[in-house]
């Protein structure tokens, strides 16, 4: 199996006209095609920002997952959860940035932490200990 990237341009009768040198002659072969727009390149500005739009990635996942019931926009929907939560549980970004990664406020982020089993306050036992000394201590004030 040969995977390519291709960046090209679709003429303006809408016609996509790619000839791609392949290691196969005279054989029948399977062609996938996946087709995404390119973005405008981003202006200086707002490249610190977060891009603008989707990307589209690729993944090969077993078939029998849709004979599980479910679909392939549940899939896609799972997938972009699960990233979104490794982010989050690696430090990389906030609840508010990972709730507004996945289109729900960040109490409904907080629900689906617990919901999967993710602590949200995840404190070393030495830095536990270090709270449960400040709250005495405040306590005893």
């Amino acid at each position: 199996m040969q995977s390519l990237t291709l960046h090209t341009h679709v003429d303006a009768d809408g016609i996509l006209r790619i000839k791609v040198p392949v290691d196969f002659a005279d054989m029948d072969v399977e062609v996938m095609l996946v087709i995404t727009p390119v973005e405008a390149p981003i202006a200086k500005e707002t490249a610190a920002h977060e891009p603008r739009g989707e990307y589209g990635v690729q993944v090969q996942l077993p078939s029998s997952l849709l004979k599980l019931g479910l679909s392939k926009d549940d899939i896609q929907e799972r997938i972009a959860e699960w990233v979104v939560l490794l982010l989050f549980t690696e430090g990389r970004i906030s609840s508010g940035k990972a709730a507004h990664l996945l289109d729900i406020s960040r109490l409904d982020f907080l629900s689906l932490l617990k919901a999967r089993g993710i602590a949200y306050i995840n404190y070393s036992s030495e830095e536990l200990n270090e709270e449960i000394d400040a709250a005495k201590n405040l306590q005893e004030k």
